[in-house]
């Protein structure tokens, strides 16, 4: 007499197969979408540093040496928000109570980054160099900014500093 159907250790051999290979399936799956969103949050953040700081240098290009930089006031003191006049217009940069970056143009204010994306560190600081053979003081602006993902999950956790000069014409 032929039997039809599987033995029952068969069975317990086929159940085993599946699971490992269902394992190695879920393992795989899990570890891409922690790459994907490690990648998402990296490049959100950058992306955000690299505007921002765009941004703010765009608008100290178009301020002039002889412009009122009322913040930072003084040489090496460090701030947190950075207000200028270029030509007719007032700029001004700061953190919004959500740790947002915030331009401020002739009192309008436009928030610069993401609400995925919340400022940790800002720092300001006016340097001046001084030359005695053209008898003329040469400003700059050095701007420091740390940023972070905002997220629950330690996977995606990511914070990224940029630190850059900006000289006044």
């Amino acid at each position: 007499m032929k039997q039809k159907g599987f033995s029952l250790l068969e069975l317990i051999v086929y159940v085993a197969v599946l699971s490992v290979v269902a394992m190695i399936v879920a393992g795989i799956f899990i570890s891409l979408n922690k790459g994907g969103g490690q990648n998402e949050a990296r490049s959100e953040v950058n992306s955000a540093i690299r505007f921002a700081v765009e941004k703010i240098s765009q608008d100290l290009k178009s301020a002039t040496s002889t412009s009122i930089i009322s913040n930072p006031s003084g040489t090496t003191t460090p701030s947190v928000i950075l207000s200028f006049s270029a030509g007719p217009d007032t700029i001004s940069y700061s953190t919004t109570t959500d740790n947002r970056l915030q331009r401020f143009f002739n009192g309008s204010p436009e928030t610069l980054t993401s609400d995925k994306v919340e400022i940790i560190f800002l720092k300001f600081v006016r340097l001046e160099n001084k030359n005695n053979v053209l008898n003329k003081t040469f400003t700059s602006i050095q701007t420091e900014i740390r940023a972070s993902y905002k997220s629950e999950s330690p996977d995606w956790q990511y914070s990224e500093t940029k630190k850059t000069t900006i000289s006044l014409r």
